[in-house]
């Protein structure tokens, strides 16, 4: 990486965690930039982070099922794309979760570059899960595949845009 991307990419990381616009009294949704620290675990309702940078990308993966796993799923649903939840109340988004996953921690992220474009991006996601009940879905286990699209309203920014038992 050339040395203005790093300073980029440095600057766009600072001032993602300076904030720079009004705080607002919209609910809280999390747009994750490039080179973001991965959720470790959840103390009091906060984020402990690890000190492991990933891409942009990456880092939705591990914001998305750290809110799965704090049963935040408000904060999970605004971490999709309208097509994902097109047609799906909150409620509905909550249900897919709540009565399936106790807890969920990402064991692993690998990118399946042959199902990726430089607008979306397709993971595999291996899971450290804890099941209530059998999740509906091929082996009864969360899917292991994830697509993610580049956020039109947040440069920089990614969104969950589907999950399935295959790329």
């Amino acid at each position: 990486m050339s040395a203005i991307m790093v300073l980029l990419v440095t600057l766009v990381a600072v001032l993602a965690v300076v904030g720079c616009g009004d705080s607002g009294t919209e609910p809280a949704t999390e747009t994750v930039v490039e080179d973001k620290q991965v959720p470790d675990q959840v103390v009091d309702g906060d984020i402990e982070e690890k000190d492991m940078l990933v891409p942009a990308q990456q880092g939705l993966l591990y914001y998305f099922y750290a809110a799965i796993d704090r049963h935040d799923y408000q904060d999970a649903y605004g971490m999709c794309s309208e097509k994902y939840v097109s047609g799906m109340t909150l409620e509905q988004f909550e249900a897919m979760y709540r009565e399936y996953i106790k807890s969920v921690k990402i064991e692993s992220i690998t990118p399946v570059p042959e199902y990726s474009t430089p607008d979306s991006e397709e993971y595999r996601v291996d899971f450290d899960a804890v099941y209530i009940k059998n999740y509906p879905a091929g082996s009864g286990e969360l899917p292991l595949f994830h697509m993610l699209v580049k956020d039109p309203s947040s440069p920089g920014g990614w969104l969950l845009d589907a999950i399935g038992t295959g790329p």
